[in-house]
């Protein structure tokens, strides 16, 4: 839907609750529940265009100068990264 970008990263709480926390989305960045998130490939890590998970909630950081997201991953997107990094499902 659109390019916004940001960093998958995770903290307990999100963790436990089978989710991870993308942060590093720019304040105006249009991003809502039920968006898509893709991998970009920018860094080197991962190849472009996997399917990460589904946006379920956005919230302001603390500071006000970003945002941050909570994302359902999808049920296959471990394995579909190992795939494309060459291992087995």
């Amino acid at each position: 839907r659109t390019k916004a970008t940001g960093v998958i990263e995770n903290d307990l709480s999100t963790a436990e609750n089978k989710q991870c926390l993308m942060s590093q989305i720019l304040k105006d960045a249009d991003i809502v529940p039920g968006d898509v998130i893709v991998t970009a490939g920018q860094s080197g890590l991962f190849p472009e265009g996997l399917m990460v998970g589904t946006v379920k909630e956005v919230y302001n950081d603390s500071n006000g100068l970003s945002k941050h997201a909570i994302i359902e991953p999808m049920e296959d997107c471990f394995a579909a990264i190992l795939e494309a990094l060459g291992g087995t499902k």
